[in-house]
């Protein structure tokens, strides 16, 4: 069965087809209904616990199927899906197989088993079924997305003051309390001024300032900005920190690393 226009969800209780099964697990998920999602999952687990991921915000991309199709062959089903995902970067065009078997008189989603498709042909049903029989899965996927994040915010600061640099004689004209004012004109985009996790603004290194780039003798162990205060490391991604050096390389830093560090040029 095709769909050519946008489906409206209603949770069902009956499943007649596997259609009903993916119309019902949609609904359920936009609801944040996760104990129905992990009824209508494989091997799902309804007392699974969600909270980290049903509170943070921006995480919870709402799902409009458009278009849907399946081949079932005994207790089995391949559904095609094409899905509308909008998030905070806008709406994506995701289009995929799910897989689904009959358990009973009940159709399951079947968890998928990878994730190395691309976001466009992701499918997107199986990892959230994925989500509800693996949560320990999860939650390392989730501190991975911050990391990343985080990292990607940072990057995006330290070209900014790089940038910056090359428009001033090779030189950081600015401090810790007006560093962001300073580099407005290069990075417009306030959330990549803060770490995803803690919410805390990134600190540029004191020690930099009204430093010339070119005259630093190591700039790739040499402080830029970095996630703390005052000169101290927080070390918030399971013992790491995003540090952001003055050749415009970021990356995660232990303790011990953090030895290593260069603060004064």
């Amino acid at each position: 069965m095709m769909l050519s226009t946008l489906i409206p969800f209603a949770v069902v209780v009956f499943q007649a087809t596997p259609e009903d099964c993916i119309k019902q697990f949609l609904a359920a998920y936009n609801k944040k209904d996760m104990v129905t999602v992990a009824k209508l999952t494989k091997g799902g687990k309804p007392t699974t616990d969600l909270k980290d991921l049903l509170n943070r915000p921006g995480s919870w991309p709402a799902l409009t199927l458009i278009s849907m199709k399946s081949t079932v062959s005994g207790d089995s089903a391949t559904v095609h899906y094409k899905l509308s995902v909008n998030d905070s970067r806008g709406p994506q065009s995701v289009e995929s197989d799910a897989q689904l078997t009959l358990s009973g008189k009940t159709w399951l989603v079947v968890p998928t088993q990878s994730t190395d498709r691309g976001m466009k042909q992701l499918d997107v049903l199986g990892v959230l079924a994925k989500m509800v029989t693996d949560p320990s899965a999860l939650h390392g996927a989730m501190q991975a997305a911050d990391q990343t994040r985080c990292l990607s915010n940072l990057k995006q600061v330290a070209l900014s003051a790089i940038i910056f640099a090359s428009d001033n004689n090779d030189t950081l004209k600015f401090g810790p309390n007006n560093a962001q004012k300073s580099l407005f004109p290069y990075l417009k985009n306030k959330d990549a001024w803060t770490c995803p996790v803690t919410k805390s603004a990134y600190t540029f290194n004191s020690a930099m300032m009204n430093v010339v780039l070119t005259r630093i003798g190591r700039p790739a162990e040499t402080v830029l900005f970095y996630e703390g205060k005052n000169g101290k490391l927080n070390f918030c991604h399971n013992g790491k920190a995003c540090v952001a050096f003055t050749d415009g390389h970021v990356k995660l830093v232990n303790e011990s690393a953090a030895k290593a560090l260069i603060w004064k040029p």
